[in-house]
């Protein structure tokens, strides 16, 4: 059996939504009510932000993807840079979801 796009989009936010109303208490217990609100309206404002800056830059580039990005405004050290980023930061997700 093949999975569709559509499925493993469903598989990845559930993944990463599970993995983070997992930790959220904890880290409401470690700051406080205030304090952690504070910081996911900071988290959520610059993950927005950062999310209007590769649309448009994907838009000027006409590169619908992260390393055609990288490559386009960054050159091949660019491409090369952004994999070991994304190697590292799957890696570092993974053992996050092992401490857990």
């Amino acid at each position: 059996r093949q999975g569709t796009q559509a499925s493993a989009v469903v598989n990845l936010l559930a993944t990463a939504m599970g993995a983070g109303l997992l930790s959220l208490p904890q880290a409401f217990a470690y700051t406080g009510w205030a304090l952690g609100i504070g910081l996911m309206l900071v988290t959520s404002f610059c993950a927005d932000l950062s999310l209007q800056f590769l649309v448009d830059l994907g838009r000027q580039s006409g590169r619908m993807s992260f390393e055609g990005n990288a490559f386009h405004y960054l050159g091949n050290a660019g491409k090369r840079g952004l994999n070991v980023l994304l190697i590292a930061l799957l890696f570092l997700a993974s053992v996050a979801m092992v401490i857990i």
